[in-house]
């Protein structure tokens, strides 16, 4: 998750974004957090499908200026993602839904 984080983070940053690499690598980095919500508990699920949708609105123009932010906010918040491997269902910590919220209103307002 972490290197296609890092090559999401460098297709973003080119000055004409390869919208069709760019949304392949978005889709992989989808699939990934998938895959970490599927063993996790409710309140974890909410906060990944949070970021998969966010994630997936900006695969859908990923050619903007929008798109461009949004990818440097999520992609680390999402490689940030800790999980407790030490119960089941899997539990995710220093994640606040509230939080994450705001921090979107802010980028959308800029």
């Amino acid at each position: 998750m972490m290197k296609v984080g890092q090559q999401l983070l460098e297709l973003s940053k080119l000055e004409k974004v390869d919208e069709l690499a760019f949304n392949k690598k978005a889709l992989e980095f989808v699939k990934h957090l998938s895959n970490i919500g599927g063993f996790c508990d409710g309140n974890s699920k909410r906060v990944i499908h949070l970021v998969v949708t966010q994630l997936s609105a900006v695969i859908m123009d990923s050619s903007g200026l929008f798109a461009k932010t949004y990818v440097k906010f999520l992609v680390p918040f999402a490689i940030g993602i800790q999980v407790d491997y030490t119960k089941r269902p899997f539990r995710t910590f220093g994640m606040d839904v509230k939080a994450f919220g705001a921090q979107l209103k802010g980028i959308a307002k800029r």
